[in-house]
């Protein structure tokens, strides 16, 4: 039964992964697509529009893959919590082991701002702090996103290691979220000013005059 619901279980995490990476193809397609035409006989000015369009789109998709990672964070540090209070309970993981299990990737996307950086039109934003703030969130969520693979690769390790010693899964899960606490808390922290900032550049790309 159990080796059945693991299957089942694997099945459905691998299709969860393959549409969310299907997702992150789709909109780089799309984006390469529409930037086809770009860089041609239209003005500076244009160009920059177009590009920033290209932007949003991207920002409006990574406040979705922002959302999902502190979703999944605040989840992992409450099992944390509850397995560093709870130490000598030999059936503790009745009560947390449903909130456990494989890690899947939040991918973000940089395609856009790749473009518009590549471009050599960003001289053109007059606003230069709006450009600070953008050129500075697309640096704190690429760091984000190196940190939850780390994490994924050493969550994703301990979930082998319980398929294949079953009988030491409580020691193992201990080891692995006390270990984990500090990388833990730090992406559940950083996670909303990610997403706040995407938000606010959004709102500002918005409200933009070029």
């Amino acid at each position: 039964m159990k080796k059945t619901l693991l299957a089942s279980k694997r099945k459905i995490v691998k299709f969860v992964k393959f549409t969310r990476e299907l997702s992150i193809v789709v909109i780089g397609v799309g984006i390469a697509l529409m930037a086809g035409d770009l860089l041609t006989n239209r003005s500076a000015k244009q160009d920059l529009r177009a590009l920033l369009e290209l932007v949003k789109v991207e920002i409006a998709h990574n406040i979705e893959r922002s959302n999902m990672t502190l979703n999944f964070f605040t989840q992992e540090a409450e099992v944390a919590n509850f397995i560093a209070r709870n130490l000598n309970n030999p059936n503790i993981m009745d009560s947390v082991g449903y909130l456990t299990g494989w890690f899947d990737l939040f991918a973000y996307s940089t395609d856009a701002f790749d473009l518009l950086v590549a471009s050599g039109r960003m001289h053109l934003i007059r606003d230069k702090d709006l450009l600070m703030q953008l050129t500075s969130l697309y640096r704190g969520f690429v760091l984000i996103q190196t940190h939850s693979i780390e994490y994924a690769l050493a969550k994703n390790s301990m979930m082998g290691e319980v398929n294949q010693r079953p009988q030491d899964a409580v020691d193992l899960y201990k080891k692995f979220y006390l270990g984990q606490r500090n990388m833990i808390y730090m992406m559940k922290s950083a996670s909303p000013r990610i997403l706040q900032g995407f938000e606010q550049i959004l709102e500002r790309l918005e409200n933009l005059r070029l």
